[in-house]
């Protein structure tokens, strides 16, 4: 709390005036153009780099920004939280955002060294055995980063809520590779991009 809570502090005594008002009229509902499945990565910032203000990205963050492939019967805290986004919420667009230097993805490449940390082994095991079935070679981090983007894409789509709304024209996917330390989305992807591949 002695990091963290001074920020607060002064968030409150300093800024947040500033956006009362925007608060105010999210108080009894929010309305969400875009859903932001990121990394949850201490240098990954949707909300800084986006510009966004409050109320205006519904997200998703987690180690490797993955999201299970739809299974009836089974539900993830990914599932539900992407199920409520496209069909309370409506957004209109979900965004894919893997980003430069990405630990799990290189805990991926390093998969038998995870073994200090067996949460995380198991965590990302699943993605670990479709990227042997589909990697013949070890690729670059980088490579596997936007591989990991567009099997995040395919999951997402995955989802009959989402497919439904993606084919009515309701509804885009997209996938970024956000490079932190250039400062610059240095990937990107659409689903339309990702069905002509």
């Amino acid at each position: 709390m002695e990091h963290l809570y001074p920020k607060v502090v002064n968030f409150q005594e300093n800024e947040f005036d500033k956006v009362k008002d925007v608060y105010k009229q999210l108080e009894n509902s929010q309305s969400p153009k875009t859903l932001v499945v990121s990394c949850a990565d201490s240098r990954v910032l949707p909300n800084q780099f986006s510009q966004a203000g409050p109320g205006e990205i519904f997200s998703i963050r987690n180690a490797g920004n993955l999201i299970p492939a739809y299974s009836e019967g089974e539900v993830s805290n990914e599932a539900l939280t992407l199920e409520y986004g496209v069909e309370a919420l409506e957004v209109k667009e979900i965004v894919i955002c893997g980003h430069s230097k990405c630990g799990a993805m290189g805990g991926v490449l390093d998969f038998q060294n995870l073994s200090s940390l067996p949460l995380v082994q198991k965590g990302l095991s699943g993605i670990h055995s479709v990227f042997q079935q589909e990697f013949k070679a070890a690729p670059e981090l980088s490579e596997l980063i936007e591989w990991n983007v567009r099997k995040q894409m395919e999951n997402v789509l995955s989802y009959p809520f989402v497919k439904k709304r993606v084919e009515a024209g309701q509804l885009s996917v997209w996938g970024w590779v956000w490079d932190f330390v250039d400062g610059k989305i240095s990937y990107k992807i659409s689903s339309k991009d990702l069905a002509n591949s």
